[in-house]
């Protein structure tokens, strides 16, 4: 609406990213309720959107950063190629990292767990196992040590004795 000389792919790619919000909720991004062209032109780039989660609640999080992010106004923070935005929805199916999102350990961890419960299931099991065993060992070996002291004074005592005697 305000520069055909800067559309490029980027612009389709906020076009995708409009018909996935209107077939994940039946609606528009922006409601445009007037009847003048020039109203509706005003609405439009003014850019006034409803977020997707704001409509339907089953969308919050990544569907709506999706979503959100193929739709920015602004084109450097938009997905730069109908690629990389069918990339992303890829990542959401399979439960992988997005792109449009800053990947954070606990993230990408969460991920890697959401993917391979039993996994990391098992890893866990191994890891509270080791934890209980050395445990347990440590108590063991303290035990051990305490009944080697008193053997020790046990032993002194009796060689103190014989000596007596």
């Amino acid at each position: 609406l305000s520069g055909a000389h800067h559309a490029d792919v980027r612009s389709d790619v906020y076009a995708l990213g409009v018909v996935l919000y209107q077939l994940l909720c039946g609606e528009l991004p922006i409601r445009i309720g007037t009847t003048s062209l020039i109203e509706a032109i005003k609405e439009l780039s003014e850019g006034r959107r409803t977020r997707l989660g704001d409509r339907d609640p089953r969308f919050r999080g990544e569907v709506e950063l999706i979503v959100d992010t193929a739709c920015q106004r602004d084109l450097e923070h938009r997905y730069d190629s109908a690629a990389s935005f069918a990339q992303d929805l890829e990542a959401y199916l399979r439960n992988r990292p997005l792109a449009a999102r800053k990947p954070s350990w606990t993230y990408v961890f969460g991920k890697f767990v959401r993917r391979n419960p039993v996994f990391v299931g098992a890893i866990g099991v191994a890891i509270a196992s080791l934890v209980g065993a050395t445990v347990w060992s440590l108590r063991a070996a303290e035990l051990a040590r305490a009944a080697e002291a008193r053997a020790a004074a046990r032993a002194q005592e009796t060689e103190a004795v014989i000596g007596f005697l």
